[in-house]
């Protein structure tokens, strides 16, 4: 169904831009007409949004970025080179997409993704406990 004719989204630039870690907001790349918001967290985790054309509703990705990365001046090529789509263990879904977001259950989902602890960190720490453990 094409973009136009779709129920307007009620999850604008501004809701997006209120929400900290935005690090990218514009056309998708690649043949779909819609938006996309990229968000990049101080916990290695992020989130890509999209409203398109073959999207269902707004639908949102959770990532994970690598750890020791620095951001380039392109946080579009960071998402592409620098991250995998990643099921959040720590969120207790076994969701990798979610879709058909409202304003308040995108809001919702980005507030405990920024919540949880750094994934790297972490991983340290649950690996130093299992060697004391032992």
């Amino acid at each position: 169904m094409p973009l136009e004719s779709r129920p307007k989204s009620e999850l604008s630039e501004q809701t997006f831009r209120s929400i900290p870690g935005l690090v990218w907001y514009g056309q998708p790349y690649g043949p779909a007409s819609g938006h996309q918001a990229l968000f990049r967290f101080e916990n290695s985790y992020g989130l890509s949004v999209v409203y398109h054309t073959g999207s269902y509703g707004v639908e949102a990705a959770t990532v994970l970025y690598e750890e020791h990365f620095t951001p380039s001046d392109d946080p579009h090529v960071d998402y592409q080179d620098h991250s995998e789509l990643s099921i959040i263990e720590a969120l207790g879904d076994d969701d990798l997409i979610y879709p058909n977001l409202t304003k308040e259950s995108f809001v919702a989902l980005a507030e405990r993704i920024r919540a949880l602890p750094n994934h790297w960190t972490r991983e340290i720490t649950v690996l130093k406990i299992e060697e004391l453990e032992r």
